[in-house]
Formats: C-alpha cells, sequence, structure tokens
C-alpha cells in the first residue's frame, strides 16, 4: 500500500514536469516520504518529516505498535457511524481552540473513511524503513 502511493506522489511530481522537489511528510506523509526516497531516490532534493517515523516498525517497540493499532481500529470502528468524537483521539482538539476550527476539524474527521483509517495505520505499523533514512543532511528541531 506504501509503495502505491508512493509511486502515485513520484508520478505527480514528474506530472508536474519538476525535476526534483521538496517533500514534506508529518505522520503517515514521513512514511510516505521515506518510502518515496526508497523507491525514487532522484525525486526528493530534500526530505521534511514533521511527527514522524521510519514506520512503527522501524520505530516502536512492538508493544507500543499493538497499542496503535487498536486505537486505529476503535477509532475506525468510532468514524464508521459519520460522527467524530474529538475525546477519541487525545491531543487533535485543545481548549484554546476557537469553537469554529473545533468544529470544522470535527466535520473533516467525520468525514475520514474506517478502511482508510485501518490502512493507514497498518502500513505504518508493517513499515521498517530505517534503512531508507537518506545520507543527506538530518537537522532535528524541537
Amino acid at each position: 500500500m506504501r509503495s502505491t502511493y508512493a509511486d502515485s506522489l513520484a508520478g505527480f511530481v514528474r506530472s508536474l514536469r519538476l525535476p526534483h522537489a521538496h517533500l514534506l511528510g508529518h505522520s503517515f506523509g514521513g512514511a510516505l516520504v521515506l518510502e518515496v526516497y526508497q523507491r525514487h531516490p532522484r525525486v526528493p532534493i530534500s526530505l521534511i518529516l514533521a511527527g514522524g517515523y521510519a514506520g512503527w516498525a522501524g520505530s516502536l517497540q512492538a508493544d507500543e505498535v499493538t497499542r496503535r493499532l487498536h486505537f486505529a481500529d476503535r477509532s475506525a470502528s468510532m468514524l464508521s457511524d459519520g460522527v467524530f468524537d474529538p475525546a477519541s483521539m487525545p491531543g487533535t482538539f485543545s481548549d484554546a481552540m476557537p469553537i469554529e476550527t473545533a468544529r470544522e476539524l470535527s466535520a473533516i474527521m467525520a468525514d475520514s473513511r474506517p478502511a482508510a483509517t485501518r490502512s493507514m495505520a497498518r502500513a505504518l505499523a508493517e513499515a521498517d524503513l530505517t534503512g531508507s533514512l537518506p545520507p543527506f543532511p538530518c537537522r532535528r528541531f524541537y
């Protein structure tokens, strides 16, 4: 599944007739851009990973991977009703968030498909992309 997304992203960059692109990935997107680099090393000129992993299997202990898979499955089950409960994803919402923003984010989350949530979680759980971490200079920002 990751390879399909990676090939699609690389194809998109090429369809724009760009010789290279700076790729930014957040969370699942971090694993995705690492997969692009692994499968299409000439596409990215740089990678920016924000809140990303080299796949859960490559970054986390097995019990944490299992916990996250269960969490994703529970979250997907909640989405199947077409309703999103902000309490189901701690850290996604903030008490400081304006109410209009919280409503909009809730609507966006309610539109998420359960199959997509499960699919992304499984792809992250199985991925160990530590071998594809690029050799260009890495900087960490905290």
